[in-house]
């Protein structure tokens, strides 16, 4: 729908490059719930804010299967949420500006460990513990 030469309610746009945004418009920007995908397989799903990721959503990669789903803020991962590698790998906690930062815990699928604790610029540091599926702990 348009009003005031302006996209506004629920409609699609499909840029020249094959990207695509579905979902609610207000003022000529993507506002609300809406689905964006492009050709190389990525797909966000979730709510925008003045054409941003912004509030709760999902993403994922079709060439290698990851996904996110949590908070975002100017499209970027902020707040809680959980990315899945498609070896079954794991981080679950807090993101700043799409890093681990805070606390959280990460699962190595390949090394049947956990490690819950703090992390810096998306390496573990600080206070933290590592569980072997073994039951060693460190």
């Amino acid at each position: 729908m348009w009003m005031h030469g302006m996209r506004e309610g629920y409609g699609r746009l499909i840029h020249l490059t094959g990207d695509m945004y579905e979902g609610e418009w207000s003022r000529d920007k993507a506002n609300g719930r809406g689905l964006f995908s492009n050709l190389e397989g990525y797909r966000y799903d979730g709510e925008w804010q003045g054409d941003c990721q912004c509030g709760h959503g999902a993403e994922t990669w079709q060439s290698n299967s990851s996904r996110y789903t949590g908070q975002f803020m100017n499209s970027k991962k902020n707040g809680h949420g959980r990315y899945t590698w498609p070896d079954g790998s794991y981080y679950n906690g807090q993101f700043v500006d799409g890093v681990f930062e805070g606390e959280g815990t990460y699962y190595f699928a390949d090394l049947k460990k956990t490690y819950a604790g703090e992390f810096r610029n998306a390496n573990m540091e600080g206070y933290g513990s590592e569980v072997w599926q073994d039951g060693r702990v460190y």
